[in-house]
């Protein structure tokens, strides 16, 4: 049955045993021909894929060398490594193949001491992507770059078949196809042209305004190179002979150009922008390079504005103008708000101590807008905002940063005749009162003003008209109290003002009124935060420390423009009192020459004596604090005992008070540091400064001290502002020796008690070691002599006495 089967088969197949064997040899052969070849092409990609990388950092890096002048290391100052120690990092079995391969390209040196190369930080030419070069696959898993060649090397190299491989040679260019004698763009970045032994980059931006052009050049001794700088006349590079490495953003880098011949090249039409770099052999030419250089243009774009196209809107300002750039274009315009008119109605600077900004600011940090076709641009700006600063920016990256009288480009407002500034101190915004006062600042002075409110942000109530009558008619900065009753549902309020002209020129804003105040006067705030919801503090905008409430006291209104100058006060829970004492300074400069002690009536030979202890941590953090903060808070009255009629012991244990109508205390002058520390303390110090207080912690936001000197003198100047003889007729303002603190009325400037009166009180200040204390015409006699009787508060004692009263200070605590 077998048999017959197979012969049945045989006749229909048509196929012997024997030509089915040959078939199957045959197909055995053409497989393992297939398998060569695909070996082969998987060979010659990853050897293509490796070329291909070292072309990219190596292109790469010599873009980022152009533009920095240094390597992207992972440290700029980074020292470079000789060939020696490169060596060191190659496997020992490749280390003659990478020497063959440093040969091939020329960085080969005799001796492994010499050599410059440098490791490569991929993260710095974002690649960080890379299979290589990041120390993944060991020490050596790097690149480096050999200087000046620019050569790449991978020192763990990649192996196929027999052969390793580390660099670009003519080992991976005879194997894979690499781009080394044509015009190729990398990364859309750099434009590379070589020929016959020398190559020429440039960087390749659709505009810029420098040429970015480096030449790497290996030059025998009777080869020269030669640069053509458009119709200029062609220039002999003055190069030695060997490896030259050289790059320039402008001709005058190179010593053959004159400045008056580069501002000829700029000038050239674009079309006419061209180098031409020619190398000679024997004074033939060999090989020449052209570089189209239409996208460098280095002209300044151009601005101008117009006045009348400032426009006032009640919410906003819009500033319109133009900026144009015939050759590149306009990029962008960047800038910032640079002036604004304070609560007192005066131009301040936006920022404090910010006269100006850079331009690197501006540049990189500024507030961007972009023109439209035409060139204009419409900038919409805070109704507060005076000035801005800025600068215009092309597509070449040139700069317009000043004005044709070499003055930064600014743009104000308010700035013609009848312009009119209207602001809001906010007082008081409660559910059911609301208080505030209008700032008028205008140069033909205000008639009037119009008052509108709205529950819906939409409709506004009828107008209520306040005339404004008091001062000069043309008063150029005015104020207008104005209040309003049940007002939980106000949202926004517009105010019309109409100026003296004989055509009242009428201004208008409108200020949202989104939230209320959760500082009200007489109410202790949870938080560090100002009265009319500033988010920072200064000498005319105080911070009301946590544990406090603002108090209104006679023409120290809160939130008010110059209640900030009366005296405004701060009172805690346990009745405490405390007065805002302002150091005026804009400057870190102006604030050294205010905040310090004066030597009044003492000569410089004894006034050298006297001193605060300015490099102890206590001291240094009061003056940063009063620094930051524009001011201190002094104590309304002087310190007394917690329980009337009594001293503290000297032990600390007592917190004292700043009470009105309270017996002050006398202290040993060693204990009136403790006590004065006890009553706000810096827990951190409570071992250190003897403060022994029991189931006690400071939940405020201000740190307690003895008053210091400079404070002391700083309270004396902040009442001689208004009180020109408060220094030299202090007689005239002492209150009653050992009376209640508080106790006449007429002892009070600017809600400070007392300080030429009830007694005199020690401050921190000292003199060879002894405690000084000042104030008081009890000092009369104890200085008999040393004194004029009529200036008892500018005089300095060290009578050692074994009590005195003293004064508290509270730096804020930020």
């Amino acid at each position: 049955m077998m048999k017959n089967d197979f012969g049945k088969y045989k006749s229909k197949s048509g196929v012997s045993v024997i030509a089915l064997v040959i078939v199957i040899s045959v197909l055995l052969i053409l497989l393992s021909i297939v398998i060569i070849n695909v070996n082969n092409v998987s060979n010659n990609a990853k050897l293509s894929a490796f070329a291909s990388d070292l072309s990219t950092v190596e292109e790469m890096t010599s873009a980022y060398y152009m533009q920095n002048s240094s390597f992207p290391t992972t440290n700029e100052t980074e020292e470079s490594l000789s060939q020696g120690e490169i060596l060191d990092r190659v496997e020992e079995g490749n280390k003659n193949s990478f020497t063959n391969e440093l040969k091939l390209n020329n960085d080969y040196n005799t001796s492994n001491d010499l050599g410059e190369f440098y490791i490569i930080n991929l993260n710095k030419l974002d690649v960080a992507s890379s299979k290589r070069g990041l120390k993944n696959d060991g020490e050596n898993d790097i690149y480096v770059v050999s200087y000046p060649s620019m050569n790449i090397y991978y020192l763990k190299g990649i192996k196929v078949k027999r052969e390793t491989y580390f660099s670009l040679t003519s080992k991976i260019t005879q194997k894979v196809k690499v781009n080394t004698n044509n015009t190729d763009e990398v990364e859309n970045n750099i434009t590379v042209q070589s020929v016959e032994g020398f190559t020429v980059k440039k960087i390749n931006n659709s505009w810029t305004n420098a040429m970015g052009i480096s030449v790497q050049i290996n030059l025998e001794s009777d080869e020269e190179l030669y640069l053509k700088a458009g119709s200029l006349p062609k220039k002999k590079l003055n190069l030695n002979s060997g490896l030259s490495e050289f790059s320039f953003n402008d001709l005058t880098d190179l010593n053959e150009f004159t400045v008056n011949e580069s501002n000829s090249y700029k000038s050239f039409a674009q079309k006419d922008k061209i180098l031409v770099f020619t190398k000679l052999k024997n004074s033939v030419e060999v090989g020449r390079i052209e570089v189209q250089m239409a996208n460098y243009e280095v002209r300044i774009p151009d601005y101008s504005i117009d006045a009348s196209n400032i426009k006032y809107f009640d919410e906003y300002n819009v500033a319109s103008f133009n900026v144009s750039d015939e050759t590149s274009g306009v990029k962008e315009v960047r800038y910032e708000y640079l002036t604004q008119f304070n609560d007192k109605g005066e131009v301040d600077y936006y920022y404090t101590n910010t006269t100006k900004y850079d331009e690197e600011y501006l540049r990189y940090k500024g507030r961007r807008a972009i023109p439209d076709k035409s060139g204009n641009i419409s900038l919409k700006v805070d109704k507060g905002v005076q000035g801005i600063q800025l600068i215009v920016i092309d597509k070449a990256g040139n700069i317009r940063r000043t004005n044709n009288n070499g003055e930064i480009l600014t743009i104000g407002f308010y700035n013609n005749e009848n312009d009119i500034y209207i602001g809001m101190n906010l007082r008081a915004n409660t559910n059911t009162f609301l208080k505030y006062d209008a700032v008028l600042v205008n140069n033909k002075g205000i008639k009037k003003i119009e008052v509108q409110t709205s529950n819906d942000g939409i409709n506004f109530s009828d107008v209520k008209t306040i005339n404004v009558n008091n001062g000069s008619q043309d008063q150029k900065i005015r104020f207008v109290s104005d209040t309003w009753e049940n007002s939980g549902k106000i949202k926004k309020i517009k105010i019309s003002a109409y100026d003296n002209s004989q055509n009242q020129t009428m201004y208008t804003r409108v200020f949202k009124l989104n939230e209320r105040l959760t500082l009200q006067i007489g109410k202790i705030t949870n938080e560090t935060t100002t009265f009319n919801l500033k988010t920072t503090g200064s000498y005319y905008n105080p911070l009301v420390p946590a544990g406090f409430a603002p108090i209104d006291e006679g023409d120290a209104i809160w939130g008010s423009a110059d209640g900030w100058n009366n005296g405004l006060v701060i009172r805690d829970e346990e009745d405490n009192e405390f007065v805002w004492v302002p150091v005026e300074a804009q400057t870190e400069e102006e604030f050294n020459s205010k905040f310090k002690t004066y030597p009044w009536y003492l000569n410089q030979t004894d006034f050298s004596s006297y001193r605060d202890e300015e490099s102890s941590e206590e001291y240094i953090a009061m003056r940063n604090s009063v620094k930051k903060n524009g001011g201190f808070y002094i104590g309304r009255y002087e310190a007394g005992a917690y329980e009337e009629g009594t001293n503290i012991e000297d032990d600390g244990t007592e917190r004292p008070f700043v009470v009105k109508g309270r017996t002050p205390s006398l202290q040993h002058a060693s204990n009136s540091i403790i006590v004065a520390r006890a009553m706000y303390p810096n827990m951190d110090k409570l071992n250190e400064y003897h403060i022994s207080l029991k189931d006690y912690t400071n939940n405020t936001g201000v740190i307690s001290t003895l008053i210091y000197g400079c404070q002391w003198d700083a309270a004396m100047k902040f009442i001689e502002k208004d009180y020109p003889d408060y220094i030299t007729n202090s007689i005239a303002y002492e209150g009653e020796t050992n009376g209640v603190t508080g106790n006449d009325g007429a002892y009070n400037i600017k809600n400070i008690y007392d300080m030429s009166g009830c007694s005199v009180e020690w401050t921190n200040e000292t003199n060879n070691n002894n405690m000084v204390y000042r104030g008081s015409k009890d000092a009369g006699y104890m200085d008999a002599g040393l004194i004029s009787r009529t200036s008892i508060i500018a005089n300095r004692y060290c009578y050692n006495q074994d009590l005195a009263a003293f004064r508290i200070a509270l730096y804020i605590n930020n």
